[in-house]
């Protein structure tokens, strides 16, 4: 695959691991991808998750196909080029980060962002004070993403948003489009805390 997108992993593994907060994070997410699509009608947006040791895309809805949710199984984002890979590390303590390095060492998942892992390590920093990634343009894509977080406002999931143009996209569309999904993943996280409180009264 090319570097920062997606390569495969089977789906049996996916299918096991996916917990009774993923099935909620599915249900809502589904409509945040709407709210998304929406706001932001020539993006690709995504939910993505971290699965047996890899950050995967469990949600995904490109302009081609704007009334389709995906639901992907096994499609598994590159650990040093994805948006939400990189936001999942940014939150993580370092124990969970250093777990998921030795799983995915640096040396053998070359990327053109990084030259030497002390400037991953100082964006990591900086997308965590910001509270999101934001990559520069490739091609015509500047990918993005920020964090749904659960009751406990631990980070369980990313929202991921590709802007897409034909030409230079301006830092005002960024920060517009980087707002909008900073709000649907805030709704998102509301409703997820209402399910959980829930469900631990009863």
């Amino acid at each position: 695959s090319q570097a920062g997108g997606p390569y495969t992993l089977g789906d049996a593994p996916m299918r096991l691991a996916l917990s009774a907060q993923q099935q909620h994070l599915h249900t809502g997410g589904a409509a945040a991808l709407h709210q998304l699509r929406q706001a932001l009608p020539s993006a690709t947006v995504t939910m993505a998750t971290c699965v047996e040791g890899h950050v995967a895309v469990v949600l995904r809805n490109t302009a081609a196909a704007p009334q389709h949710i995906e639901h992907p199984l096994g499609m598994v984002m590159h650990p040093y080029a994805s948006a939400s890979s990189l936001l999942f590390q940014a939150f993580w303590d370092e124990t969970e980060r250093d777990e998921f390095q030795l799983r995915h060492p640096f040396s053998e998942h070359s990327s053109p962002l990084w030259q030497r892992e002390d400037d991953l390590d100082a964006f990591l920093l900086e997308s965590r004070e910001r509270e999101a990634v934001v990559l520069p343009q490739r091609r015509s894509n500047i990918p993005m993403a920020v964090p749904i977080r659960d009751a406990a406002n631990r980070m369980v999931a990313a929202l991921g948003v590709a802007l897409t143009s034909q030409t230079s996209i301006k830092s005002h569309e960024v920060e517009q489009a980087l707002a909008v999904a900073r709000a649907t993943a805030a709704d998102l996280t509301r409703t997820l805390t209402a399910e959980n409180t829930s469900y631990a009264e009863r």
